[in-house]
């Protein structure tokens, strides 16, 4: 069987756990899977930037080459400096022909919901 490597973040207070996220480790790249918060505690303690700065750190420490912070909101990631990627849907129904009707309909929704916003108001 094959290992995936990983890494899980947790942020704490006290003993208590208030976020954690996973990575999945390449090997000269990161990946950001995905993070779970307590939300009751997330805008008080930042939680979000508190797990993907963790990230960073390691993947700094690591010396790993590149950071993918996972498919979170561009707006959110740009305040860290990335660099948005495409993200690609396939999206495929049982019948041909309603998956050929509404394939220009999808791709443009899709295309707009998921079009970077600017950070220059950050």
């Amino acid at each position: 069987s094959q290992t995936i490597k990983h890494r899980v973040v947790v942020v704490r207070k006290g003993n208590r756990v208030l976020a954690f996220g996973l990575m999945l480790l390449g090997s000269d790249n990161l990946k950001c899977l995905f993070a779970g918060f307590n939300y009751e505690f997330s805008k008080q303690y930042s939680l979000w930037y508190q797990v993907v700065l963790a990230s960073i750190s390691y993947s700094i420490h690591k010396n790993f080459k590149i950071v993918d912070l996972g498919s979170t909101s561009s707006l959110m990631k740009a305040k860290f400096q990335s660099i948005p990627s495409p993200i690609y849907f396939s999206i495929l129904f049982k019948n041909a022909l309603f998956t050929k009707l509404l394939e220009r309909t999808i791709t443009t929704a899709l295309s707009k919901f998921l079009q970077p916003k600017s950070s220059n108001n950050i």
